[in-house]
C-alpha cells in the first residue's frame, strides 16, 4: 500500500494563505476471482482528492480555514466521486498554549459505487489542546475526534465477553474506556527550532487492532524532525498492527526565501 501527498503554499496580502495539492492511496494489485473461487486475474484499487484551501487570520489570536476536497475512487471497475471539506477554528494565545475545533469530511457523495447505495463520508468533530511548557524543551497535545459519535465501541468477533453487556465489570470502567477511544495523547521533546522528537499513543486503535497474546505496539506512534537552513526533513513511523508498520518521509523546503535571492 502507498500514500503519498504533495501541496504548493502561498499568500497574498490581506486576503490570507492558500493552498493546492493533491493526495493518494494505492491499495496495490490484488487477485481477481469469481463467485466460485476461480481466479480471473487482477485488478487494483485507489483513491484520490484534491485539496483546495483557504487560511485567514482575523487578529492576532484568531485564526480559520476551510480547505475543499474533490475524491475519485476506483476499486476494480467501480468508482466514486464525492465532494468533502474541511472547516477549522484556531485559537493561539501565544506560542506555548493553541487550541483548535475541526470539522473533517463535510460533505456528500456525487456517484456512489452501485446505484441505490448512497453512502456518508466519514464525518467527523475534532478538538485539540496544545502546551508547550515554558523554559523546558516538553510539550504535551491532547486530541479528541470523533465527538460527534458518542459510543465508538467495536466488538471484535474473538471476544466472547463484550464488556458492555457483562454485569461484572464496573460502571466506571465502562465509561473510562468509551471515553479514552476519543482521546489521542501526544508529546514533543523539542531542544532547538532544528530539531524535535515526537511520541504518540491512540487507545481506540489499539484495542481494535491489538492481538490479545501478543499486544506490541500497536497504537503508538513516534517521529522526528530537522531543519537544515531553508529544507526540512520529517520522518514518522506508527504502528497500526502486528503485521507491519507505516513509514511516513516528509521533505519540504520555502521557495519563497529562494526566489527573493534570485
Amino acid at each position: 500500500i502507498k500514500w503519498g501527498y504533495s501541496a504548493y503554499t502561498f499568500s497574498v496580502p490581506k486576503l490570507g494563505n492558500f493552498l493546492t495539492g493533491m493526495q493518494y492511496i494505492n491499495y496495490g494489485k490484488m487477485i481477481a476471482a469469481d463467485e466460485t473461487g476461480v481466479i480471473t486475474g487482477t485488478f487494483s484499487a485507489a483513491d484520490y482528492a484534491m485539496n483546495i484551501g483557504w487560511q485567514y487570520s482575523f487578529d492576532s489570536a484568531f485564526s480559520g480555514g476551510i480547505m475543499l476536497k474533490p475524491i475519485f475512487s476506483q476499486y476494480e471497475n467501480y468508482t466514486s466521486v464525492g465532494i468533502a471539506s474541511d472547516w477549522a477554528l484556531n485559537y493561539s494565545k501565544n506560542k506555548f498554549f493553541t487550541a483548535a475545533l475541526l470539522l473533517r469530511n463535510v460533505g456528500f457523495q456525487l456517484k456512489p459505487y452501485t446505484t441505490k447505495n448512497r453512502e456518508k463520508l466519514p464525518f467527523d468533530i475534532r478538538f485539540g489542546i496544545y502546551q508547550r511548557l515554558p523554559h523546558s524543551p516538553f510539550a504535551f497535545s491532547i486530541v479528541l475526534h470523533h465527538l460527534n459519535v458518542p459510543d465508538l465501541y467495536y466488538s471484535l468477533p474473538t471476544h466472547s465477553n463484550n464488556f458492555i453487556n457483562n454485569s461484572k465489570q464496573r460502571f466506571f470502567s465502562k465509561i473510562s474506556d468509551l471515553t479514552m477511544r476519543h482521546v489521542i495523547i501526544g508529546a514533543e521533546i523539542i531542544p532547538s527550532k532544528y530539531f524535535y522528537i515526537s511520541f504518540g499513543y491512540n487507545y481506540q486503535r489499539r484495542q481494535e487492532l491489538k492481538i490479545s497474546t501478543k499486544t506490541g505496539l500497536t497504537g503508538f506512534s513516534a517521529g522526528l524532525g530537522i531543519k537544515i537552513k531553508r529544507f526540512t526533513f520529517n520522518y514518522g513511523i506508527s504502528q497500526y498492527h502486528l503485521a507491519g508498520n507505516m513509514h511516513i518521509f516528509t521533505f519540504s523546503f520555502d521557495l519563497q526565501n529562494i526566489y527573493k535571492k534570485l
